[in-house]
């Protein structure tokens, strides 16, 4: 879900989260799954929108060209160690890495 700045005289609310409302609207309203966009900056933030059941997929678009690998440092804070995927290996013997 993402909405605003549609016409030159859009004035958009900005904030933390700000989209996700209408997620979740969507979301119950019309009982299809959706997805929030708009400063979502922290696994915290990810986390709570999906318990609540505002979302059923958080995207993060500013986090992730800031750190490509945002969603494996993340995993990694919450104790989640993830190995390297072979490609990333493939010019060295693999052993997987983690974080």
């Amino acid at each position: 879900m993402s909405a605003g700045q549609t016409t030159t005289e859009a004035r958009p609310v900005y904030g933390r989260l700000f989209q996700t409302p209408f997620a979740d609207r969507v979301r119950h309203e019309a009982a299809i799954p959706t997805m929030t966009v708009g400063n979502i900056a922290s696994y915290a933030d990810v986390n709570s929108i999906l318990v609540a059941g505002r979302a059923d997929l958080c995207v993060l678009a500013r986090a992730h060209l800031y750190d490509p690998y945002w969603t494996r440092h993340a995993a990694f804070e919450q104790g989640y160690a993830l190995p390297w995927p072979d490609q990333y290996c493939s010019m060295q013997r693999y052993q997987p890495r983690f974080a």
